[in-house]
Order: structure tokens, then C-alpha cells, then sequence
């Protein structure tokens, strides 16, 4: 195959957006669709290598995956095995647990699978996985999987069957794409059949260029072509942001950009001898190691510090990020891309050995929940214990796991129990472990409805409700729902718990009244709580003494909701409970007990010793004290 530089220039153009976005700059907002120009790209490269290899009788699918092997692995193993001590020194136990997983995951290229399991790639955490970047290899490595197995087989068919055939996939894959990209936007960006497609445009342009007789195109066609190209991508990396509805349709933009490119550039036009510059060429050539790097260095340098590292220090290691790619082309990717040096057994011999080991400490560090038991902090108090385990997945399932299998639960006729319907998102979920920890909740027939922040937990239009929502939220009629509707009738009372926004708050009035009139039953809400941003590496490094004499700042726009609340709703229908947890000190909260227990493990969710309190201080200070009578369950038959 003609090794094309213009094409080596536009890896440049892909990879330096999303290095420079994973940086913070905003002026890359789009800076993730250079990903989409990757794909584009490695579906046109594989397909022209494989295509004239079954022309030449040379093509072995054992040869592909060798040269997969050769391209891919050595790099990621470097770039794996360096960042092992660094996430050893800096990740606490949760961050540790999830880069086990990662690493375990992305050996079997499955690390994309893993992160729509457990994160959205525009979710503010997600800066901080050293190895969220790996989802785009587990999403080619997927892709290669069976692509070579379809062109074995249509091989004996005329052109004509290959092109419906991919087109046809194509179109399938575009349209799940733009569905998803709505109604399950983590699906529609980690999963490969929402992304096929994209490496497919890649294909097409394979296609075209190995046919017997491909088109040629004029000077200005050429010209014209090229240069739009470039503008679809620039366009993309500069106007679309995370609130993109992505990939879908949107994704067409970077992707027919670099197609254009592919398809029109050559040395003859002006994109394509700007793209053959030494420059872009350099970059495009060690634009696999940079993508690795970037990452890493990135994520660890937010976890070292306690604030969002400055542009200046993101830049610098974006800009060091290249260095090291280099430094690996030379001395890691060229030397095993060279048969000479390496055979075939040893590159598969050691791919193997790799990704096991790599594979055993990923699997080690998530059954140890991050190597917390018993490597690291061997020496920690209970006290510090606790807050270093504070955010372990084990722990933070807590909050959700009594909310979830009460669910829609329809409430028994016969159950002499007061019934409450409890609507909201995971502020209802703490309400939830609350009432239990109190013992409140044995008292109780409790059904419960999840409404994301996002959708507004509100009885409002639907219209009304679509302009609020800024796009945010996609489950449209949520109090139009059969079941719930049912629940509302049954219910003795209703009680709404949210992490009310700003937005919310001035329309929460409203939509009480609209369920009085609907039900003519009794509403509680209960306010919003925020105990302060809390950093539990800073908590670990203090001294006793200081540790528990801290308070943390409260946000003033979440003073305001409850203000807001508390003045429009009727006395008696707000339950304060940011006063509950902290006090009158509308200003600060500690986050511990006076039993020096944390009450919380972010500074908005409860611990298990947070809801006791919560559940504690309902019954000391508010009408739910009436529920800690105890009520015989079910009605004599």
C-alpha cells in the first residue's frame, strides 16, 4: 500500500484536540471528535492492507492479528507499566479499585464496556481515570474482531454484495447511533455497535480507491473537496461541546470531514501538502504513543494536587505528552514493528505474557478494593480507615441499596401502615437509609420512583417542563407513567426528595399544589442538603485534632434553594434537612459526627453513619416523629 504522508499529517489534526481537551482548554470544546478522525482513518488503512492482500492470494488472518499485535501492544504495555507506581502513590482505594478494573479490562480490550458500566466520559470524574482513553482501542480491537471475518466472506461475491452489505451495517449502526445518542448517550459513546459505522466511512473510502476503476477527480474537486474536510473537523473541534447530543448524527461532521480528507487531499492540493509538512507528519507518526500518554499524565497530575491543576501545568504535560511519544515510536513501537527483529512467536508470546500479568494485578487490586486490604494503609487508625475506604464502590452502593428494590412497589391493601409514594433521585435514596437506620421504616409501607436531578422531579407540562430541562433530561411524561400514577392514588402520602437546582426550586411550590389537586393528598418535601466539598486525601493528611475540627464551606446557592423552598412551600410541608445534618451555621458543616464518624463520602451522599443521623434527627425534630410508633404490619385475616 502507498504510504501516504498527508494521511500521517492528519493523525496530527486528530490527536492534538483530544490531548489539548483532556487538557482543559476551551477552546477545543469538541476536542473528543478527533477520536472519530482516528477511527476514520484506521477503518481506511485496515481495509486498503486487507483488501489488496486477498487480491495478492497473501492475506492470514493469524498475519493480521500479528500485525494488530505489533502496533498495538508493546506502547500499551509501557504506558500500563508506568503508570502503576504513580496510581499505587496517589489513587485512593476507589480510584485504585477502578484503575484495576481498567487495567484488567483493557487487556482484553474490553475497557470500553467497562467504562459504560460504570461512568459517562463527559461525567466530571471521568478526568481523573488514567485509563478512560483506552475505550477507543477496545472499540477498534472489538471492530477487528469480526470486520476481516466479513470481507473473507464476501470476497467470493461481486463489488456490488460488499457495498450493500457494509452499507447496510452502516446504516443500521448510524441509526442505533442517533437513537442512543438521546436515549442512552453512555451506550451510544463506549459501545461498538453505535461506532461501527464510523470506521466503516473509513472502509468506504477503502473501497473506492481499490476498486478496478475508481473515479478521478478534477483539480478543483480535489481542492474543494480537501479544504471542507478540513473545515468539518475544525468546525466540530471548536462548536461542539459535551452537551452535543453524541456520536449520531453530530458525529458525521468529523467523520465525513476526515473522509473528504482521505478521499480529495494529495500533495497536488494545499491541505494536503500543509498536512505533508514535516510538522503534522511528525505528530500523525507518534500520535499512537501520544494519545497513550496524554492520560495518564493528566489524570495523575489532578489526583497529586487538590485542586484542578492550571492550564499552564496541563499544557506543559500535554505538550510533554508528545515527548514521551516519541521517545517510545523510537525505542518501543518501531524496534517490534520490525519482523527482523521480533518473530511472530515472540511478539505473540509476549503479548500474552503481558496482558495476563497486567490482567492478575487488575484482578488483584479490584478483590482487594484497591489494594486496601492488606498492602496499603497497614498502619491507618479505624478512624482514617474508615475515611480512606469511604469511597470504595462497596461502601458507596450504601446509598441506593434499600431505594432499589422498593421500586414501583404497589402497596398491600391489608397492611394497616401508613403508605408513602417517595419521588426523587439519590437525595431519596439517603432519605430511604435514613428512615431505615431510625427504624422508621418498619413503620412504614414505602414505594419509591426515581427522577433524575436533571428531569426536575416536577408535576408540571411537559412543555413547561422541556424548556426548563435545558436538553438535559430524555424521559419525557415521567408523571404520565401507568404505575405511578397507581401509586399516587394508593398512597397515603407523598414525599418528593432532590437534589433540587437552582432552576427547580422557584417551580416546586406549584407542583405541590398540582398533586394536592390531583390526589388531594398530603406532600412532604424534603430540601436539598450539601455538606461542603470534601477531599478525603486532605482529611488523611491532617492530624487528629484538625481533622475534626473541620467545617466546610456551603455553597450559597444551596443556602438559597431551601430558602427558596422554605418560603413558598405551606408551613408544615418542608423538612429542612440541611439543618438537620449541620445546625443553624448556615455557612459551614462538619462532616463528622461528635462521635468523630464521617457522615459523608463526597459532601452531598451519607454514609451509613450519616443516615443514622439523618434518621435520628427526623425523629427528634420533625412531624415524622409520628412514625417511630410502632404499627402492627398486616391486618388480622
Amino acid at each position: 500500500m502507498q504510504h501516504r504522508r498527508e494521511v500521517d499529517g492528519l493523525r496530527a489534526v486528530a490527536v492534538l484536540p483530544v490531548i489539548f481537551y483532556h487538557a482543559g482548554f476551551p477552546v477545543v470544546s469538541g476536542g473528543y471528535v478527533g477520536v472519530d478522525v482516528f477511527f476514520v482513518i484506521s477503518g481506511y488503512l485496515i481495509t486498503s492492507i486487507i483488501i489488496e492482500q486477498q487480491r495478492a492470494g497473501r492475506f492470514s488472518v493469524l498475519d493480521f492479528y500479528e500485525r494488530r499485535a505489533r502496533r498495538i501492544l508493546p506502547a500499551l504495555f509501557v504506558v500500563l507499566a508506568s503508570s502503576l507506581p504513580f496510581a499505587w502513590l496517589w489513587l485512593l482505594p476507589a480510584d485504585m479499585q477502578g484503575f484495576s478494573q481498567s487495567l484488567a479490562s483493557v487487556t482484553v480490550f474490553a475497557s470500553n464496556v467497562l467504562f459504560w458500566l460504570t461512568s459517562g466520559y463527559f461525567d466530571a470524574a471521568a478526568d481523573l481515570k488514567p485509563l478512560l482513553h483506552t475505550w477507543s482501542l477496545g472499540v477498534e480491537e472489538q471492530f477487528y474482531l469480526f470486520f476481516p471475518l466479513l470481507l473473507m466472506a464476501l470476497a467470493r461475491f461481486r463489488r456490488p454484495v460488499l457495498w450493500i452489505a457494509s452499507v447496510a451495517l452502516a446504516i443500521v449502526s448510524l441509526m442505533a447511533s442517533q437513537w442512543a445518542a438521546h436515549a442512552k448517550p453512555d451506550a451510544a459513546f463506549y459501545l461498538l455497535p453505535t461506532r461501527a459505522w464510523e470506521l466503516l466511512v473509513g472502509a468506504f473510502i477503502a473501497y473506492h480507491f481499490t476498486a478496478e476503476r475508481s473515479a478521478t477527480f478534477g483539480r478543483a474537486v480535489r481542492e474543494t473537496g480537501a479544504a471542507l474536510g478540513l473545515a468539518l473537523i475544525v468546525y466540530a473541534v471548536v462548536a461542539f461541546t459535551p452537551r452535543t447530543p453524541f456520536p449520531g448524527v453530530a458525529a458525521l461532521v468529523p467523520t465525513l470531514g476526515a473522509g473528504l480528507i482521505i478521499l480529495f487531499a494529495t500533495p497536488a492540493t494545499v491541505v494536503g501538502r500543509w498536512l505533508s509538512h514535516p510538522w503534522p507528519v511528525g505528530i500523525g507518526l507518534v500520535s499512537y504513543s501520544a494519545y497513550l500518554w496524554h492520560q495518564p499524565l493528566l489524570a495523575f497530575a489532578r489526583h497529586a494536587g487538590d485542586d484542578e491543576p492550571a492550564l499552564a501545568l496541563t499544557g506543559a504535560l500535554a505538550v510533554a505528552s508528545l515527548g514521551l511519544a516519541w521517545l517510545s515510536w523510537k525505542y518501543v513501537e518501531t524496534p517490534f514493528r520490525q519482523r527482523g527483529r521480533f518473530t511472530r512467536q515472540q511478539v505473540f508470546a509476549a503479548g500474552f505474557a503481558g496482558s495476563a500479568i497486567f490482567a492478575a494485578i487488575g484482578v488483584a487490586g479490584h478483590v482487594t478494593e484497591g489494594f486496601t486490604h492488606p498492602f496499603r494503609y497497614r498502619d491507618a487508625t479505624p478512624q482514617e480507615l474508615a475515611l480512606i475506604e469511604a469511597k470504595l464502590p462497596s461502601r458507596t452502593a450504601y446509598v441506593f441499596e434499600r431505594f432499589e428494590p422498593l421500586l414501583g412497589k404497589p402497596f398491600d391493601p391489608a397492611d394497616r401502615r401508613p403508605r408513602v409514594l417517595l419521588v426523587g433521585d439519590s437525595y431519596a435514596e439517603d432519605l430511604t437509609n435514613a428512615l431505615y437506620e431510625s427504624g422508621l421504616l418498619r413503620n412504614l409501607q414505602l414505594s419509591t420512583r426515581h427522577v433524575s436531578r436533571d428531569c426536575g422531579n416536577l408535576f408540571m407540562p411537559e412543555e413547561a417542563l422541556q424548556a426548563l430541562r435545558d436538553g438535559f433530561c430524555n424521559a419525557p411524561g415521567i408523571y404520565e407513567d401507568e404505575a405511578l400514577r397507581a401509586r399516587m392514588a394508593e398512597a397515603d402520602e407523598i414525599w418528593f426528595a432532590s437534589a433540587w437546582a437552582p432552576w427547580q426550586a422557584q417551580h416546586v411550590a406549584p407542583s405541590v399544589r398540582a398533586v394536592q389537586a390531583l390526589t388531594g393528598k398530603p406532600v412532604r418535601v424534603f430540601g436539598r442538603k450539601h455538606l461542603g466539598a470534601l477531599d478525603l486525601r486532605e482529611l488523611i493528611d491532617m492530624k487528629p485534632a484538625q481533622r475534626y475540627a473541620v467545617r466546610s464551606p456551603i455553597p450559597p446557592w444551596s443556602v438559597e434553594v431551601n430558602d427558596t423552598l422554605r418560603s413558598t412551600l405551606p408551613t408544615g410541608i418542608f423538612i429542612d434537612v440541611q439543618q438537620l445534618l449541620c445546625g443553624n451555621d448556615t455557612a459551614s458543616c462538619s462532616p463528622f459526627t461528635t462521635q468523630r464518624e464521617l457522615i459523608t463520602f463526597d459532601g452531598t451522599h451519607l454514609t451509613p453513619e450519616g443516615a443514622r443521623l439523618y434518621g435520628r434527627r427526623l425523629i427528634e425534630h420533625t412531624p415524622l416523629r409520628r412514625f417511630a410508633i410502632d404499627r402492627p404490619p398486616v391486618a388480622v385475616r
